[in-house]
């Protein structure tokens, strides 16, 4: 029987982070509040909806300004992450393993840590080491992570209605900057994201990510 020793303490669809900050956000005032029938959020004026719509369970649409475009998808039904996995979620999968000696490393007792600073002088582009054990056989695997997810800074927190992932790159104008939102009381999610985005744009998309409010919640 296969087992995986390795305990995520952060598992998107299971566990949570650390409790999201509900202070109240700082709005600039030429900023303007956007609104559907199933979110608002807030936005720099120059930003608006484009091509909103979709089904009574999916929505879908478009929020652009002057060099910005960002894209959103509500849906109540389906999951819709489709930003890049955290290096927590990544660790989760099997991909990390899957063209390296697969099935030993599939039927192995499995056990992840970060590199150490003298594993890194051997394996310099590893950022975990799997060590590993099949029967009597022991041994290790170096695990670089894919440069999609080795370019994003991370953050993921909760409250009591929802777990908050949000992504940005760590060189701006170079990745992804997007929040995903899940419900943990119903099967619904919302993301919203854009590509290669400016500085400036950047942290005023990652501003605008902490004013998003669920009409539901509204009533």
């Amino acid at each position: 029987m296969r087992k995986l020793l390795y305990l995520l303490p952060f598992l998107l669809l299971g566990c949570t982070g650390s409790n999201r900050d509900e202070s109240e956000v700082i709005i600039p005032a030429n900023w303007q509040q956007l609104g559907l029938d199933v979110f608002t959020i807030r936005v720099p004026g120059d930003w608006m909806f484009e091509q909103p719509g979709g089904f009574p369970y999916a929505i879908s649409g478009k929020i652009a300004g002057p060099n910005v475009l960002m894209g959103f998808d509500l849906n109540t039904r389906e999951p819709i992450d489709r930003l890049p996995l955290t290096e927590k979620e990544y660790l989760a999968t099997n991909k990390w393993w899957k063209e390296v000696f697969a099935f030993y490393v599939s039927q192995a007792d499995k056990e992840i840590k970060p590199i150490t600073t003298e594993q890194k002088k051997k394996y310099p582009k590893a950022s975990y080491i799997a060590y590993l054990k099949y029967g009597a056989k022991t041994g290790i695997l170096p695990i670089e992570l894919p440069e999609d997810i080795a370019a994003q800074n991370f953050k993921v927190d909760s409250n009591d209605k929802y777990v908050y992932k949000t992504t940005w790159p760590k060189v701006a104008g170079k990745g992804v900057t997007g929040i995903y939102i899940r419900s943990r009381s119903s099967a619904m999610n919302f993301q919203l994201s854009g590509s290669d985005l400016a500085k400036k744009d950047q942290e005023s998309a990652l501003l605008a990510f902490k004013t998003v409010k669920f009409k539901h919640d509204q009533q």
